[in-house]
């Protein structure tokens, strides 16, 4: 696709803004995407939809006769093939915060949450955890620190490899029916 025949221009003191559309053609290596008339233009922080090949987006060019070239960025991804994945970006930041009053994350079949070395979930009030079935997975420790902690379940399993201990300055086991102590040797006292 080639630039469109109609161009809006925005009337600024120096640089001048064009708008053009374009198709974009390679993605090079240094951040930056080559368009169709063959000019490398840069993703504008504003713009969050990271540009993929073929897109057709929105060209910001300046015409600021002081430069040796002029800068383009890239505003607004106006039509893409497939949507199937987007990427969003923030071109040059190395952290993204969203403050709001109330922010909701839905997804219909997966929501992942992943960081290469520390994921924080945390709340001044109530943290709730739900699902039909919920796995934890530590490979080296799982520490719990509260003050009171309450679990009420059907059936409890609970296996060690090695050791289970259980301390506490008051300790009190209770059944309707049956306690059972099965081992080699039991020592009390």
């Amino acid at each position: 696709m080639t630039a469109l025949n109609t161009q809006v221009q925005i009337m600024t003191e120096d640089p001048v803004w064009r708008l053009q559309c374009y198709q974009v053609s390679q993605q090079a290596q240094d951040g930056t995407w080559r368009l169709a008339d063959g000019r490398r233009v840069k993703q504008a922080v504003s713009c969050l939809v990271t540009p993929k090949v073929g897109d057709h987006v929105l060209v910001a060019e300046s015409n600021d006769s002081s430069q040796a070239a002029a800068e383009c960025f890239i505003v607004h991804i106006l039509q893409r093939e497939s949507c199937e994945t987007v990427q969003l970006t923030v071109p040059g930041a190395t952290q993204v915060q969203w403050q709001q009053g109330q922010i909701s994350l839905l997804a219909k079949t997966k929501l992942t949450l992943f960081a290469a070395q520390q994921v924080d979930l945390g709340s001044l009030e109530q943290l709730l955890i739900q699902g039909k079935h919920q796995v934890y997975t530590a490979w080296e420790t799982a520490v719990s620190h509260v003050q009171h902690f309450v679990q009420q379940v059907d059936s409890y399993t609970l296996t060690a490899k090695h050791l289970l201990k259980l301390h506490g300055e008051y300790q009190l086991i209770t059944a309707e029916k049956e306690i059972k102590a099965d081992a080699d040797r039991i020592t009390m006292g």
